[in-house]
């Protein structure tokens, strides 16, 4: 328990550690007024049990002697001190529960904050190697299970730890016997209770994270794959091995709950009636019953505040121990992104207007992938001249894709440097660079909103400028589809993922987004692969005509494509194995020859 403290307190910032200090000081208060409330009701109980205290008793003569009261006015005085004790524990009880419910879930929201940020400003290689889905599942399941299973009980286990251990110092005052009693008995239940399932808990525990991660990777399958789902009829497959798993977690979370509350209405039994056979006993040996009644009322208002403790105290403890499995999976994100966030803030500042005035510049690159052995780039060095057109041409599993990757800057390259205007790529002068960039994918993701959404990726919707998003359309030779076929032109939803679009007019979006900016270089990775020959042919030269300026980078599906660049750059297994214009590399190389030929075929 100890040790899971610490991993939930180093996981915390120094804000966050002081409004936990405040949440104790506000927790120890509630206990002192939860002690005084029971402590008020005894001497109201004595009075009114025995009115001879007030001659025999020095403390309530005094005290009676010091207010004036006569015996009726000092009694309902004594209840009015009582009342007022009570309800100022209530207040007090009521605002160290909100301050604590607020503080548990500003930590849940900031921590979701942390790790989605921390997954996000990772390294492109991180998320090749981490699936989405996985991601996904940890800050959706993974996280909320750590914050409400392991984080939240140490708020209510500290609210519970001082409200015992305050009302206890007072019954063991007032009656060390009964209090050291009843406690020994209620505390050896509950700790008989906990050995015996805490195997059970430790198995259940486990369920639910194995729950969540197949099921989300069997859901995102499910729905990814829709259309050949039905078209082959699978849905039952998929629901045959859905079913086992979602039967397997509702049984763990129906095991949980029973461990948790089923204790609850026995300890109460043993509480109750231990105190019951107690004040025999006290009564039998006092044989004055006048005696036993205020003690009895104040241990009766006590249980009801420590029952309740107790039983917080189980069953948050089982809480931890059933949810560590969870908290255990993202531990370190949690801890790496706290770290990260205490971590110096870089000021970058954005220079998206510079022109590219020199070359690109590829020295001795090489590039192996994690956990790999062979190099995908193995040695490469070639130069970009500012403003020219390039190709990159290669058979599949050449290089060329990762290549295009390190000029993004979204891999680092193993060995050799990248020179942008003499100025070699480094994390300084990354985010400057990649301002500059327009990159479309083969496949880019369509969000699921509105075309003009889509188009402006990532701005915020009242500053999209709509000019821009229509000029850049038509350069992608896709406004005319917009504007005549969609009822709602630049304002139609697409669907998630583009469902509702073909997938060269994906195609086309996504290259109207990577010019929506302006960039100075635009890199084209089979970008126009879903297009028919025709179409491609007018995208290409509607782009040529509207960047002059640019630097653009074409990998090319149909190598016809690569007619016009000023230089293409040929790749066989990560080598840079020859360059020139197209007509040169058709009569010189015989590999660049068959694939023009194999081209011509398809």
């Amino acid at each position: 328990m100890i040790k899971d403290f610490k991993n939930v307190w180093f996981i915390l910032n120094h804000k966050e550690h002081k409004q936990l200090l405040g949440v104790a000081l506000l927790q120890i208060l509630s206990g002192l007024t939860d002690m005084l409330g029971v402590v008020s009701i005894y001497p109201f109980l004595s009075l009114l049990a025995n009115p001879d205290l007030l001659q025999t008793n020095d403390v309530y003569m005094k005290l009676q002697e010091w207010t004036g009261l006569p015996y009726d006015s000092f009694i309902i005085m004594l209840g009015g001190i009582s009342l007022f004790a009570l309800t100022l524990n209530q207040v007090i009880r009521l605002s160290a529960g909100w301050y604590s419910t607020f503080t548990s879930h500003k930590i849940w929201r900031t921590l979701h904050i942390r790790v989605f940020s921390y997954y996000l400003h990772r390294p492109y290689v991180y998320h090749l190697h981490n699936s989405g889905n996985e991601l996904l599942e940890k800050l959706q399941v993974r996280l909320n299970a750590a914050v409400a299973g392991v984080i939240t009980p140490f708020f209510l286990l500290i609210s519970s730890i001082f409200s015992l251990f305050f009302v206890m110092s007072a019954l063991i005052f007032a009656s060390p016997v009964m209090t050291l009693t009843l406690v020994s008995i209620v505390g050896l239940f509950y700790f008989l209770v906990y050995t015996k399932i805490k195997v059970k808990l430790d198995f259940y525990g486990k369920v639910s994270p194995e729950y969540s991660s197949k099921v989300f990777g069997l859901i995102s399958e499910a729905f990814s794959a829709i259309k050949e789902i039905k078209v082959r009829q699978n849905e039952r497959h998929y629901l045959q091995m859905f079913n086992p798993l979602a039967k397997r977690y509702c049984d763990a979370q129906v095991k949980i709950y029973l461990f948790s509350e089923a204790p609850t209405g026995l300890v109460e039994l043993v509480a109750f009636g231990g105190m019951l056979v107690i004040s025999l006993l006290m009564i039998g040996v006092s044989g004055n019953i006048q005696e036993i009644i205020p003690l009895l009322g104040m241990y009766v208002l006590a249980l009801r505040r420590l029952l309740p403790a107790i039983h917080v105290l189980y069953m948050q403890v089982s809480n931890i121990r059933f949810y560590k499995p969870s908290f255990d999976i993202i531990h370190q994100d949690l801890l790496n992104a706290t770290l990260l966030d205490k971590g110096d803030k870089i000021s970058i500042k954005s220079d998206n207007n510079s022109v590219l005035k020199q070359e690109i510049q590829l020295k001795n690159l090489s590039f192996t992938y994690p956990e790999s052995r062979s190099k995908v780039l193995d040695s490469v060095s070639l130069k970009i001249p500012s403003g020219s057109l390039v190709g990159i041409a290669g058979g599949s599993g050449a290089g060329k894709t990762t290549l295009v990757d390190l000029i993004l800057g979204l891999l680092e390259p193993c060995t050799g440097t990248i020179l942008i205007e003499e100025k070699k790529l480094t994390k300084d002068n990354l985010f400057n660079w990649q301002t500059n960039i327009g990159y479309v994918p083969q496949s880019g993701y369509i969000a699921d909103g509105t075309i003009a959404r889509n188009i402006a990726f990532g701005v915020i919707q009242s500053e999209v400028d709509m000019q821009r998003v229509i000029e850049v359309a038509n350069i992608a030779e896709i406004s005319e589809f917009i504007e005549n076929d969609l009822p709602e032109k630049y304002n139609t939803l697409v669907g998630e993922r583009g469902v509702r679009l073909s997938g060269g007019q994906r195609q086309r979006l996504s290259i109207a987004r990577a010019l929506y900016h302006d960039p100075q270089v635009l890199i084209l990775d089979e970008a126009t692969s879903a297009l028919d020959g025709i179409t491609e042919e007018k995208v290409m030269q509607s782009i040529l005509d509207s960047s002059k300026e640019k630097t653009i980078i074409v990998i090319a599906h149909r190598l016809t494509t690569l007619r016009e660049c000023d230089t293409i750059f040929l790749f066989e297994r990560g080598k840079l194995v020859d360059q020139g214009k197209y007509d040169q590399l058709v009569n010189t190389n015989s590999m660049f020859y068959r694939m023009t030929r194999n081209n011509e075929k398809l």
